[in-house]
């Protein structure tokens, strides 16, 4: 028998750490790169729903396309809920947004999970650096004791390590100086945020 004609319609359930770390922009960015037509959205239990429209082919790379560990995002599994053929316009791509109040929540925290994953990232930058240099440092004294002219040669690297070293050290402190002052910068913003979501709630409790 052949084929019927028209598009289909796959809806996928996403698992895993898939809210508030950015996932549903970057299903949306898969999406246009696939060129998939749906939407995406969050769900009140976690997860995320997405209805993807196109060809078996299509849908099937952007599932593996979704299914994926980068960042803060780490995508469990790719449920597929339901599947139909449809007699209509693949359309385009859409994020189905919440409420106002959700998603300035959503904005201020997931912010928040970069910036802190950023500032782990700096922190261990700066410790394996340290790390580096001071088995560097190590095994050049042990050619310094053991084999005098070599040791020498070893000596001005080390030297050259040490000044290298400095100049890493001045960097990571500008470095902080300036995530200190992004900290304070976005501390602020999710303040605002707050007094905004406040207002949202006294707003409802009214009308």
């Amino acid at each position: 028998m052949a084929q019927s004609s028209g598009i289909l319609k796959r809806v996928l359930l996403v698992r895993g750490k898939v809210q508030r770390v950015g996932y549903r922009g970057f299903v949306l960015e898969k999406a246009q790169e696939t060129g998939v037509g749906g939407q995406v959205k969050n769900l009140p239990d976690g997860r995320v729903e997405v209805i993807a429209l196109g060809n078996s082919e299509t849908l099937d790379r952007f599932a593996t396309a979704i299914s994926a560990r980068i960042g803060l995002i780490a995508v469990n599994e790719v449920q597929v809920a339901s599947e139909e053929r449809l007699d209509q316009p693949q359309g385009t791509f859409k994020v189905v947004a919440g409420s106002l109040e959700e998603e300035t929540l959503e904005a201020s925290a997931t912010g928040a999970n970069y910036l802190g994953h950023l500032l782990q990232d700096v922190k261990g930058v700066e410790a394996g650096i340290g790390q580096m240099n001071r088995e560097m440092q190590n095994r050049f004294d042990v050619l310094d004791r053991r084999y005098g002219e070599i040791g020498e040669t070893a000596r001005q690297i080390a030297e050259l390590l040490r000044s290298i070293h400095q100049e890493q050290v001045g960097q990571r402190a500008e470095m902080r100086t300036a995530m200190d002052n992004n900290t304070r910068a976005f501390n602020e913003m999710v303040s605002t945020m707050r007094d905004l979501q406040s207002f949202l709630r006294n707003g409802s409790n009214r009308s």
